[in-house]
Order: C-alpha cells, then structure tokens, then sequence
C-alpha cells in the first residue's frame, strides 16, 4: 500500500523493509537477503550476551553486508561516502556526479542497502569515529574526532553516536581504552 500511515505504522513495529504493490521480486530477493543478515546478526548478538561475551559495537555498526550491492550507481555512492565522509556531503552533490535525481538515488540506495543515503553516511562515519578512539594513541578531544570524521556540530555528533552504540563518545572511550 502506499500510504504513509502504514509505512509509519510498520517502522514503530521494526519492520526491516517495506515494499509496495506490485512487488518486483528483485526486490524482494534482496529485502529477504537483507532480513535474513539482520536475523542471523540478531541472534549472534544476543547468544554472545547470553554467554556474558563481550560485543563490539564496531560489530554491530558493520551489520550491512553490502556484499550484495548490485548495481553500478550504488556502488559509486558507496565509494564516495567512502572516500569523503570526511567533508560536509549530500546526496545533491552524486546527483550531479551520476546525472540522476536524488529522490531516484536515494531510493536505489535504499533497495540495496536497506539504508537512506545519511543513514549510512552516519553510521560510516560512527564506525570511522570508533576507529579513531580505538586508535589514538594521543588522546585526542571527542570533537576533534567529530570534526575528522564529518561532524561540524558536535552535540549532533554526540546524539548520532548514542543513537548507534547506545553509549556516548567519551564513556565509550572510557569503557572500550581504560
């Protein structure tokens, strides 16, 4: 169905895809496959806890398995992020680079991702930030961190890193460095 009430609905009951009518079963095939991924780390997550194993949240945030990324466009989104998380980006700027609407963009993204484009940018740049901590060797302040990795307002870089790994920064480093 494509109405919004029922697409908000399905998001309170975390609904990992939703789909409308008609189904175009490739689309189905991956949001299955992603459904799957998202089942399968679920419940290695949750066997860990029940043992009392530690569990990464660099682990969790690399839950996309974007092996199954198909088409080109993708991929070229992907690559950016990738190599500019680091600057203020925008789906805007790839619809330039791919010569396609970003309403088009972000829904591919979505199809084969199961992500928006700032959300994985987000989460890219979360996972680059714990790198960061795990690896500095010289203490840097958590808003240098922020700034590295794309961040120019840090109490958004604080509530964006709470949202992914449930903690924030600086307790994070506290935990996860001693």
């Amino acid at each position: 169905y494509d109405e919004f009430s029922l697409a908000q609905k399905a998001m309170r009951l975390g609904v990992s895809e939703y789909l409308l009518k008609p189904i175009e079963f490739d689309n189905l095939t991956l949001a299955l496959e992603r459904a799957k991924q998202q089942l399968e780390q679920r419940k290695l997550y949750l066997h860990a806890k029940e043992k009392g194993e530690h569990v990464d949240p660099f682990d969790l945030l690399q839950g996309a398995n974007l092996g199954i990324v198909a088409s080109n466009r993708v991929k070229r989104m992907l690559e950016y992020i990738h190599a500019n998380y680091f600057h203020k980006i925008s789906i805007h700027e790839l619809e330039e680079i791919l010569h396609t609407s970003s309403t088009y963009l972000n829904q591919k993204f979505k199809d084969e991702t199961s992500y928006t484009f700032n959300e994985y940018l987000n989460r890219y740049r979360i996972m680059q930030a714990i790198q960061m901590i795990r690896d500095d060797d010289n203490d840097r302040k958590i808003y240098a961190i922020a700034e590295a990795v794309g961040f120019s307002d840090y109490k958004y870089f604080i509530s964006v890193f709470k949202k992914y790994v449930n903690i924030s920064p600086k307790k994070f480093a506290e935990k996860y460095m001693g």
